[in-house]
């Protein structure tokens, strides 16, 4: 891979072994998809559908076998237009689904769809172009050369698997979550006002209003060890700063802030 491997070691020691490697930035990602309303996707209803990408770039061929192939596609993959016609015209591939780059050496992506568009049995085949240029005019020409739909890169995956339930005809299938019961914190006798001087509650207020919840536990822990008073109030603290009421927190600095102006 063009690395650079080195090792030192002390007898009676150990070894200490690194590495170097000079890797692609990785620019035309992919966008991951976000939870629908009705949940994350799983998968499809029916049978398997096959996928070819076409992109020069492994990265983003990589990306997006890492996203679709969890769902239940057999995703198969070409550097450029002339491996893509390899593989479209192989009987044994039947293709339902190319999503092909515009610029590629050898065929680019404008000449693959002009040929699957003039071939008999890849004509109604579905079709998606994707390219990072930001003119329209690139765009409209992807589509006028036999692509159904344009993804701009980066890809979001949302309007890509929007795009593959229309022109595929997909039913998609979620997770089915079991809704976790509210948590609910345990009966208290915590009293309201706690024995704590004034500049612990200002500290209090401001690890509140950063939200920082693992800074009110640390805090919490630390009321408990000085102040043996407090202990009860400390952990009581402790437990609604892991279950994230800070509406409660608020309420509590506040009623004993007020405590101690009157």
């Amino acid at each position: 891979m063009g690395g650079d491997l080195q090792a030192t070691s002390t007898l009676g020691e150990g070894s200490c072994f690194w590495f170097e490697l000079d890797l692609p930035e990785v620019k035309d990602f992919a966008q991951r998809p976000k939870t629908q309303e009705q949940g994350t996707i799983v998968g499809y209803e029916g049978g398997r559908k096959t996928v070819l990408l076409t992109d020069d770039r492994w990265e983003n061929r990589a990306v997006l076998t890492g996203v679709l192939s969890p769902l239940g596609f057999n995703v198969l993959e070409a550097e450029n237009g002339r491996e893509a016609l390899a593989i479209l015209n192989k009987p044994t591939h039947p293709i339902d689904l190319l999503i092909t780059d515009l610029v590629m050496p050898e065929i680019n992506g404008f000449e693959l769809l002009a040929a699957v568009r003039q071939s008999p049995h890849l004509e109604k085949m579905v079709a998606i172009s994707s390219s990072a240029s930001v003119f329209e005019s690139d765009q409209q020409q992807g589509i006028h050369a036999g692509a159904d739909a344009f993804l701009a890169k980066p890809i979001q995956i949302d309007a890509l698997l929007d795009m593959m339930a229309k022109h595929l005809g997909l039913v998609w299938r979620y997770e089915v979550q079991t809704p976790s019961p509210p948590s609910v914190a345990p009966p208290s006798t915590v009293p309201l006002i706690a024995p704590l001087p004034v500049t612990v509650w200002q500290q209090l207020s401001n690890l509140l209003a950063m939200g920082d919840t693992e800074a009110l536990e640390t805090q919490a822990a630390l009321i408990q060890q000085e102040y043996p008073d407090a202990k009860d109030f400390a952990l009581h603290l402790k437990h609604l700063a892991e279950i994230c009421d800070l509406d409660e927190i608020e309420r509590l600095i506040q009623v004993n802030l007020a405590h101690h102006v009157a």
